[in-house]
């Protein structure tokens, strides 16, 4: 087998994980690797000029679907239609010449490359100048192609559909192994997305590369390309990447290749021109007009993908079960009996653990272990009968001493390298690890065994973990090399999971999640979480990158995110304490998908049921989150259908307010939800942005103006969370104990919900509507927000004030901003607010599917 790693990296690591390191006890040691991308002739084509166009003095101007394309000698523009400037070149002779073309540039470099345990090195401090070209000229056009000539390379813009332009470059310089674009930098212009990155949610002013890798522990921005490799991070590593950029100009532009790609934006040696260079002859891009944010998002995805609308259950709290069969039924048990709402156990250890210094850790096998769980089938059972569904654990690697290492040698089934044979290389315990051949059916037959076998089970889903390890000196059996597979391979394994889900349940009655992914995983993959982030508050790996990493990767067509609650890695930092585990719940209570993980020192770690503080906080915060199920199910829909994130960057929704685009510590949970989570350690309230209009808590109810920021008090049991004036926000006023189907009478699942009344949040302040998820409509008429207690009629009978506890067809003040009218065996009805004589709003519901009770609650 080839040996991709040594010796001295692996005691390196090994340090690191016993927290014994420090960062100049791994100096670098690395070895490089050469692509090898072969280059062809292309002449560029010819003909005559069909498309009738406009010849201006500024060059050559044609139309293309919603786009116009002007050229003149020294210029490339796109624009709309308005002639509003989506990308133009840079000016000739600029300072930013010395560090990137202006125009088109192309070179060839051999770059010195590493892998060491899944993160990459990528050296070109060698690299040779570019090649550029000083001008431009139109070889040809048509009603849906201009073709342009530029030195060696050929450029075909070729309309896609009326908003999506593909721009595709091709260089004929033998040898040419990189190309690069450049567009001039807007002086206000700001740019998102890229995927999961953790540094900022704004990208002006860095260099970043579209790379899937391990993230590292901790993050540096590394000044020379070897510092910290392979321990630390880059500030730019991350598990998902997508090479997509969205600009505040309107527009998305994604590259359609899967070779390494880097952006320079802005940046320091080159302030004038943000470019885009691929590490091949031929550079692809599509350029998606919006002009608003959300249409940019829209257009993205009917492009990469959008996932399978999620099972109801999966919007309850998933939670982390360990130790064996026994214990995980017994904690399930403990957490119907604490009345902690929850449609999912999931068991990492199914597989197989062992603990050693280094904590707790799997096996990494594909079946059940038998000594922990002897009877998986009877398990499920048990658990479903509780209204529980069960996710255990897979991953992609082939580990020497595990049952299925033997038969992937046998069977063909391992990644090879150029001569065929067999690739391995030191895993994550220092021990030699391979991986299958996505590309050859029989592999991908031999895997999907292992999965419907655990299936059949009773397994409802699992982390599909891993993915980022794929090393460039592997040909696929598909005749692909690294260079172009390793991006993929997380695709590749995304889909492998998927289609034996779809075979195996073709009612989409399944999840299973991913943490690396690539342009497609959006479309792949049910739900993403943020990865193994460290048991602490920091940036760099803990509570505070959490947030940067999923509003980054919701603009780049990831709409459905998850995370560790309280991290999982305590690589050099302590195990979670109960502070972090309280702010961390927060979070995750007002995010998509709430789930727990008992993290690499399970008995160490901070856990719900350590006091009974905790046990009440965790209470109550996992009834909150199972209460927005009307709410996070209308998100879900919209990410299935539209492919707009459930987790929100502030930009999406107010692109014209310069002041959102670099808050990276904040998000909105759809359009009316404002999350904003105090994570600093011991911090007792934390700084608040609203943007413009007006903004209730949601817990207090007090409103704030918007377009500042405001201080807000947010003790140990308290988050910051605002709803925006004219939002209706739908909940369940039942408590129940899951969303998913039990058969057992004493748990309350989501048929109880259903049936039992739903409390509708109307926030007074502007018009709006809703739709429920079972076709019941809402709407809001707002003529003025109430300047105190309301008298309340509902179809033109006023409502008295509710007597006791029986709350029928009456009225009760809830707190000094709110009002709860409590509507009986309706279908529909209309309520008005009055103050004075006069009408404040009217709320109107209809088209319920069958009557219940509405508890609307006016806040003003």
């Amino acid at each position: 087998m080839t040996k991709t790693t040594g010796f001295r990296v692996a005691l390196c690591a090994f340090l690191l994980l016993l927290g014994v390191w420090g960062s100049a006890s791994c100096s670098n040691n690395t070895t490089g690797q050469e692509p090898t991308t072969e280059a062809t002739d292309n002449d560029g084509g010819g003909g005559s000029d069909t498309n009738t166009n406009d010849t201006t003095s500024a060059g050559q101007s044609y139309t293309l679907g919603s786009f116009k394309i002007t050229v003149d000698k020294t210029q490339f523009k796109i624009l709309r239609q308005d002639g509003s400037v989506l990308l133009e070149s840079p000016v000739l002779g600029s300072a930013g010449d010395k560090a990137l073309p202006a125009l088109l540039g192309w070179r060839k470099s051999d770059p010195v490359v590493a892998m060491n345990f899944g993160m990459f090195l990528f050296d070109e401090t060698e690299a040779p100048k570019w090649s550029i070209t000083e001008s431009f000229s139109v070889e040809s056009s048509d009603d849906k192609s201009v073709t342009l000539k530029a030195g060696d390379a050929t450029g075909t813009l070729t309309l896609e559909n009326p908003e999506v332009l593909r721009v595709n470059w091709k260089v004929s310089t033998p040898g040419a192994n990189r190309v690069v674009q450049s567009f001039a930098c807007g002086k206000e212009e700001r740019f998102f997305g890229m995927g999961a990155k953790v540094h900022g949610s704004e990208h002006r002013g860095e260099v970043l590369p579209a790379w899937v890798s391990e993230q590292g522990i901790d993050k540096i921005r590394r000044k020379t390309p070897g510092e910290g490799f392979p321990i630390t991070g880059d500030i730019h590593d991350a598990y998902l990447a997508v090479p997509y950029i969205m600009s505040s100009r309107g527009f998305g532009l994604l590259v359609e290749d899967s070779r390494r790609s880097v952006f320079h934006i802005c940046a320091a040696d080159a302030p004038d021109r943000w470019s885009v260079e691929l590490w091949h002859n031929e550079l692809k891009f599509l350029v998606i007009n919006g002009p608003k944010p959300l249409d940019i998002v829209e257009r993205l995805t009917a492009i990469t993908g959008r996932p399978r609308l999620l099972p109801k259950w999966a919007l309850a709290p998933w939670m982390d079960a360990i130790y064996g069969q026994d214990k995980v039924l017994k904690t399930a048990e403990k957490y119907r009996t604490e009345k902690i709402p929850s449609s999912v156990i999931w068991t990492e250890d199914w597989v197989g653990a062992f603990e050693d210094a280094r904590g707790y850790h799997l096996k990494y096998q594909w079946k059940a272990d038998t000594t922990l769980y002897p009877d998986v089938k009877k398990m499920t059972d048990q658990l479903h009968a509780k209204g529980f569904k069960f996710f255990g654990y897979f991953n992609s690697f082939i580990k020497r001493g595990l049952p299925h290492w033997e038969e992937a040698l046998k069977g063909n089934h391992t990644i090879k390298d150029k001569d065929g044979k067999p690739i391995q290389f030191s895993g994550v315990f220092f021990e030699d690890n391979t991986l299958p051949d996505l590309t050859r059916p029989e592999t991908i037959a031999w895997i999907k065994g292992y999965m419907s076998d655990a299936i059949k089970l009773g397994i409802d889903g699992w982390m599909a973990d891993y993915g980022e390890w794929l090393p460039l000196n592997t040909v696929m059996h598909d005749g692909r090399t690294g260079w172009e597979a390793h991006n993929l391979y997380p695709v590749m394994w995304q889909k492998l999971n998927r289609e034996v889900f779809d075979k195996e349940r073709p009612d989409g009655d399944y999840v299973f999640f991913v943490r690396s992914g690539w342009t497609g995983t959006g479309g792949l993959a049910p739900v993403v979480w943020a990865g193994d982030q460290q048991t602490e508050f920091g940036g760099g790996d803990g509570l505070r990158s959490v947030i940067p990493i999923a509003i980054n990767s919701g603009v780049s067509g990831i709409p459905v995110m998850t995370h560790d609650i309280a991290g999982y890695s305590s690589i050099g930092v302590p195990p979670s304490t109960k502070e972090l585990f309280f702010r961390w719940t927060q979070l995750g209570a007002f995010s998509p998908i709430f789930r727990t993980h008992h993290g690499s020192f399970a008995d160490r770690n901070w856990h719900w049921d350590k006091d009974k503080e905790t046990i009440d906080m965790f209470r109550t915060y996992t009834k909150i989150h199972i209460a927005m199920f009307p709410y996070r199910y209308h998100l879900a829909k919209l990410a299935s259908e539209k492919g707009y994130p459930m987790m929100r960057h502030l930009h999406l929704h107010y692109p014209e307010d310069p002041k959102v685009a670099r808050i990276d510590d904040q998000f909105l949970l759809g359009e009316s939800v404002l999350v904003a989570p105090v994570q600093k350690d011991k911090a007792t309230e934390r700084e608040v942005y609203l943007p413009k209009g007006v903004w209730y808590h949601y817990f207090t109810e007090a409103p704030l103006e918007g377009g500042k920021s405001h201080t807000v008090k947010a003790g140990l049991q308290e988050i910051p969370v605002f709803v925006k004036a004219g939002a209706i926000l739908p909940e369940f006023a039942a408590e129940i104990d899951t969303l998913a189907k039990s058969t057992d009478k004493d748990v309350k699942d989501l048929t109880a919900a259903e049936e039992g009344p739903l409390r509708v949040r109307v926030y007074t302040g502007a018009s709006s509507n809703f739709t429920l998820y079972d076709g019941t409509t809402f709407a809001l008429e707002h003529k003025e927000t109430p300047k105190g207690e309301p008298t309340v009629t509902v179809d033109g009978t006023e409502f008295k004030a509710c007597q006791g506890d029986t709350k029928e067809n009456c009225v009760m003040k809830t707190s000094d901003h709110s009002v709860e009218a409590y509507v009986t065996n309706s279908t529909g009805f209309t309520l008005q607010s009055k103050q004075g004589g006069k009408d404040s709003l009217t709320f109107t519901t209809a088209k319920a599917p069958k009557a219940r009770t509405f508890i609307v609650r006016i806040v003003w």
